[in-house]
């Protein structure tokens, strides 16, 4: 049991317990329910799953009589990677009438919450007594990957209701949950309240999750204000929340300040793709193609690679009949680094070779077009360029 223990501690994994099994089998040495169960704690990663199987077929075949500890382990392990087999298990344990302790039902509910099936997380709750946080927290957040706001907030509503301890994770969850949509960010900054009332301390995913909430909402001047007010409550903006405040800017085109908050934030050496994507499609909004161009090529020099997002927006931050070179010249490194164009930047670089000084420009870009579409034995043929009052910019 002692040598069990050790390899869970010391991070062997469960090969090493699976072989210790066996070799006790093997010499003739009693494996009981203890030694299975010390055995499938070992097993801390999704990968490990198929491990917790065999365990589980060795103690059938040895005609060990599980309890619900070891079943509590087996269903936790397999809901991380399994979690239609981690249901089934808990389903043979009540059928095996075993009483199933909030153990059991608590790693259930987090097999059901990584198949996002939130119907069976209320069934569950509704046909449990003695529930915890834990399970409630559980049941939140398998509404979260379903996109389920609503339900969300009745699970919470039913912590409350039985006088469950509400506590940080809960919260978060419920935030997280309900920034998706529907509550609104005026609920949400409720909740807020109701954590400072009771007295538990926010994190930066609770900070992070309401600046996602006023984000979606279109509300960036509330976004800015909370984001400013993080270091009040003793924490500091990761990247992600600066990129939620950013995303926020973008889509109020307020350029000058997305820039601002890059500039802040590569000044603490953060900043990623999404950070310059958000920069570059707010300068795009505001035909500002040479801020677009800039921080394209600063993207080029820099761990953030562009990506078709990034090269779309420059695309269309240039578009302008006296750039139709660097549109082109765009799309052309867009392709030759390997990044698929979106089809919005063929059409705006179309757009821009139909005036009449760019046909050499428009029969370059078409032969890439048939290419690009598996068409190269289609002949290229370059189209009739319109009159100048006729071109329609993209």
């Amino acid at each position: 049991m002692r040598r069990l223990a050790d390899f869970k501690v010391s991070g062997e994994g469960p090969e090493k317990c699976l072989d210790l099994l066996r070799t006790m089998r093997e010499r003739c040495v009693a494996v009981d329910r203890m030694h299975c169960t010390a055995a499938l704690s070992a097993c801390t990663l999704p990968a490990s799953w198929p491990f917790a199987v065999e365990m589980l077929g060795m103690v059938q075949a040895a005609q060990i009589k599980a309890d619900v500890v070891l079943y509590s382990s087996a269903i936790s392990v397999l809901s991380r990677a399994r979690w239609q087999l981690a249901a089934q298990l808990f389903w043979n344990l009540r059928a095996m009438r075993v009483a199933s302790d909030i153990t059991a039902v608590t790693a259930a509910l987090h097999a059901y919450s990584t198949g996002t099936r939130w119907e069976a997380c209320a069934w569950l709750l509704s046909h449990t007594s003695h529930l915890d946080s834990v399970a409630c927290t559980t049941a939140v957040s398998s509404c979260e990957k379903a996109q389920r706001w609503e339900m969300a907030l009745g699970f919470f509503a039913t912590a409350v209701a039985q006088g469950i301890h509400r506590d940080a994770a809960m919260y978060n969850a419920t935030i997280a949950c309900s920034s998706q949509g529907g509550l609104g960010w005026l609920g949400i900054l409720q909740l807020l309240h109701e954590m400072t009332q009771e007295s538990i301390q926010k994190s930066t995913t609770t900070c992070n999750s309401v600046l996602t909430a006023f984000e979606r909402a279109g509300c960036w001047e509330q976004a800015l204000a909370f984001f400013r007010e993080m270091p009040g409550f003793s924490l500091v903006p990761d990247l992600i929340s600066y990129n939620a405040t950013m995303t926020s800017f973008e889509k109020a085109s307020r350029w000058e300040e997305v820039l601002s908050l890059l500039v802040e934030a590569k000044s603490r050496r953060m900043g990623d793709g999404i950070s310059y994507n958000c920069c570059i499609a707010a300068c795009q909004k505001a035909l500002n193609w040479l801020h677009a161009l800039a921080l394209l090529a600063e993207m080029r020099g820099s761990l953030a690679r562009p990506d078709a997002i990034a090269y779309n927006s420059a695309i269309l931050a240039s578009s302008g009949i006296s750039r139709w070179e660097t549109m082109l010249a765009l799309l052309l490194e867009c392709l030759a680094s390997g990044v698929t164009a979106d089809m919005q930047s063929w059409a705006a670089c179309l757009a821009e070779c139909e005036i009449q000084p760019a046909r050499e420009g428009e029969k370059i870009l078409l032969k890439h077009l048939v290419k690009y579409l598996g068409r190269s034995s289609v002949q290229v043929r370059p189209l009739r360029s319109p009159t100048p009052e006729k071109i329609t910019r993209v």
